[in-house]
């Protein structure tokens, strides 16, 4: 028999085993003690090692039903208050049970998560961990009215988002500075996210279906494998909690005047039993080009986006939690000029059409209090139908098929007499196969790249006492393209010196493989021409080691609580990527080689201060200094016969310095102000141009452009005509103060990837919500 059906039947008979009546039910009301009683809409209320939990509702109430006979430690947690514990028996009885519970909870400076999964790879509530993790939280996204992550990440410590190409739009997250491909990205904890998806995918994921954004900075390689070198970033999306549905349409007028229009709905329906749910979700978006300095040719890419999800549980018993989740994604973006003209009659085009479809299942089961096994399973195939070119060229389309398996499995056993303390042990397999076939006939570019990877992992989150906790753990890949095992190891440390100071130290691993990755697939054009990558034929994988510690102190004050973080962090990457110019091809188009260069050091500090005073001021800030180099120079430009080739050790388009601000006020129950901001510093870019001679003859004269600083201020006030149903009316300004590049290439020669800075102009919106 197959060995998968095995494991399916053991689990359903494990389920079997627990199905008996409870008819135990907890309720109550969750408030803030701020001494006005303020509910907690959003609470988490659980069971420890149990499937059973539930969420408060808008009016901070909440029912827990269907509880077995026995004790129990029921956890009571949300962003911004102080975790509560209470221990709870349920003793044998004839019909309902009913408890009430009404819940009081501390207000702390620091709005750190509630629970957490990115750090361990299971549930644990943040100030017992010993990873250093920031959260982007929905009252973020919403805040800041971030539509998608690429928005919403702008607003972490040692995070920047950034566009990389002019015509089309393409993003990328930078980590510490390295680029978006040293990330690896996470849905639901599972790396399910590919190359491919990682060209536009940061704007196809909406925050309509994000319940948080989990990140960790520093190589991730020992929990999640191949490319986690700059960090974590785990999008965690909702579960059914309780039924609710919520609707709202957003317009917004680039430079004030080109619309970009965005409809999106959700809603949640669990059953009277709590034991099936379902969570469903939409988005319809329509952005038209838009042209900084008309020239005809957009700096803002026309946009067609649709996306549709449905994510569901069953939970036959009070132990066991199966768990399914569907998403379809429908991408059109087009830019260059002559919009309204077949791609290839335009002078230049950069196109992409996607369909993504995602589907994950998993299951969780709590054989006892003490042992817990997971199995998941997800895939994602995608197909691109692309054309990227200039004058009219009739061979720069291209297809693209991806697709993506992830399958595995994990038990975790806690442990309160094995040598001190208590400890967790972690131990699971996971594998990988990414699949992509990318044609691009044109350019001579034919991908077909078959990645295999297999994975054990093994951790101990050992509790040593009160105040210290340690990790330990590490992973063995075995990737289809390196011969070699690999092993990446980790070691983290928590010490709670008082109870409002603690200290976390931390090492880490990462690696990626010789492989093709996102911006492999996305060809850049620049000067009438296309930049094509390719790879080096003996090129081995990057390696990276990440050293840090981190402070985190807050105030007891009642008054005006704050709260104080300080991060240093250093990685090193060993046998670096680099891309280097190799000259062009008989077609005319750039050639960029990956290859390994030397070693490359990033060392710096993230300083972070916040503070909540009694829901009606909450303030967040940080600012990231680093400094990045690598250890010898590469060349970046070939030149030509007339102009010299150039070097430099700089890790480009990484700031020295860079930070964010949130502000929201609260003045009224029903009026809110919300203030933010992003601050990008100094950076070298690369601009790839030429010019013509007297003659005719065109010579190269590329160059580094240190870039002048950027400051993006955003405003939004948020009007609620009604509690229930809730009706909710807003508008702002985003990027205020216009803060934007000037000095864009014009033209068909021009370099599409010589863009930095703010990713709009100054941006207006409006738009209500509804929720019921």
């Amino acid at each position: 028999m197959n060995f998968k059906y095995i494991i399916i039947a053991i689990i359903f008979l494990l389920s079997y085993n627990f199905l008996v009546a409870h008819n135990h039910t907890i309720i109550g009301k969750i408030e803030s003690n701020n001494g006005e009683n303020s509910p907690i809409p959003g609470a988490t209320v659980r069971i420890e090692n149990t499937a059973l939990g539930t969420i408060a509702n808008s009016k901070g109430e909440f029912k827990l039903k269907h509880i077995p006979d026995g004790k129990f430690n029921l956890i009571i947690s949300a962003v911004g208050f102080k975790t509560q514990n209470f221990s709870i028996e349920f003793e044998h009885t004839e019909g309902d049970d009913i408890k009430e519970f009404n819940i009081s909870m501390e207000e702390v400076a620091i709005s750190t998560p509630d629970l957490v999964v990115t750090a361990t790879r299971s549930e644990k509530i943040y100030e017992d961990t010993p990873v250093k993790l920031s959260v982007v939280s929905q009252s973020i996204l919403k805040s800041t009215t971030s539509l998608n992550i690429k928005e919403g990440l702008s607003f972490q410590p040692g995070l920047r988002v950034e566009n990389t190409c002019q015509n089309c739009g393409v993003s990328q997250i930078r980590i510490n500075g390295l680029e978006g491909h040293y990330t690896q990205v996470l849905i639901d904890s599972r790396p399910i996210f590919s190359a491919l998806n990682g060209v536009y995918g940061l704007e196809q994921i909406p925050s309509i279906m994000i319940d948080r954004i989990e990140v960790v900075r520093g190589g991730g390689s020992s929990l999640y494998g191949s490319s986690a070198i700059a960090g974590i970033v785990n999008v965690i999306t909702k579960d059914p909690s309780i039924n609710y549905f919520s609707g709202s349409y957003i317009q917004s007028f680039t430079d004030g005047k080109t619309p970009d229009n965005t409809f999106q709905m959700n809603a949640s329906l669990v059953n009277d039993n709590q034991d099936i749910g379902v969570y469903f979700y939409g988005l319809n978006r329509n952005r038209k080009e838009w042209d900084a300095n008309g020239d005809g040719f957009c700096e803002i890419p026309k946009l067609d986006l649709t996306t549709f999800g449905v994510k569901a549980f069953y939970k036959p018993t009070y132990k066991t939690k199966f768990s399914g989740e569907y998403n379809i994604i429908n991408d059109d973006r087009r830019g260059g000029n002559k919009l309204n003209l077949p791609e290839h009659e335009a002078d230049i085009t950069e196109a992409a059409r996607h369909k993504t479809h995602i589907i994950q299942l998993s299951s969780e089961t709590f054989f006892t209090t003490y042992d817990k096994f997971s199995i998941y399973a997800s895939g994602q195939f995608t197909e691109r139908k692309s054309y990227y070119g200039a004058e009219q060229n009739p061979d720069a389309y291209g297809n693209t098929k991806n697709r993506t398996a992830v399958a595995g499995l994990q038990y975790s056993h806690i442990s309160d007499n094995f040598i001190y303390g208590q400890h967790i042990f972690t131990i699971g397999y996971e594998f990988r196969n990414d699949n992509i076939e990318d044609e691009a006939l044109g350019y001579d570019r034919i991908i077909k790249q078959d990645v295999v990877e297999n994975a054990i992992f093994l951790q101990d989150d050992w509790s040593l006492t009160e105040n210290v906790s340690l990790i330990f753990g590490g992973r063995f890949d075995k990737h289809n393209l390196i011969d070699k095992f690999i092993f990446s190891p980790r070691a983290n440390v928590l010490y709670k010196i008082v109870d409002n100071l603690s200290v976390r130290a931390n090492f880490s691993t990462g690696f990626r493989s010789p492989q093709a990755f996102d911006e492999d697939l996305h060809i850049t054009i620049v000067n009438g021409g296309g930049q094509v990558i390719r790879l080096a034929n003996n090129l081995k994988e990057e390696r990276s080691y990440t050293y840090g510690a981190s402070f985190d102190w807050f105030s007891d004050s009642k008054s005006f609580p704050f709260a104080v973080s300080f991060d240093f962090f250093s990685t090193m990457l060993r046998d670096a990527f680099v891309l280097e110019e190799t000259g062009t091809d008989d077609k005319g188009n750039m050639i960029m080689e990956r290859r390994n260069g030397r070693d490359a050091n990033i060392n710096g500090f993230t300083l972070e201060l916040q503070s909540n005073v009694k829901s009606i001021l909450a303030f967040k800030t940080g600012f990231t200094y680093q400094n990045s180099k690598y250890d010898e120079p590469f060349v970046w430009s070939s030149g030509d016969e007339k102009t010299a080739s150039q070097s430099t050790d700089k890790l480009l388009r990484a700031p020295d310095l860079y930070g964010y601000f949130t502000f929201t006020l609260n003045p009224f129950e029903d009026i809110g102000i919300d203030i933010s901001g992003v601050y990008t510093g100094k950076m070298y870019v690369p601009h790839y141009k030429t010019a013509a001679l007297e003659t005719g003859e065109e010579i190269i004269i590329d160059e580094l452009v240190f870039t002048d600083p950027f400051f993006e201020l955003n405003l939004k006030a948020t009007y609620k005509l009604n509690q229930i149903p809730s009706i909710e009316i807003f508008a702002g300004v985003q990027n205020l103060l216009n803060s934007f590049q000037t000095d864009f290439d014009i033209g068909v020669t021009r370099d599409a990837g010589f863009v930095y800075g703010p990713s709009r102009p100054t941006t207006v919106l409006m738009g209500m919500k509804i929720e019921l």
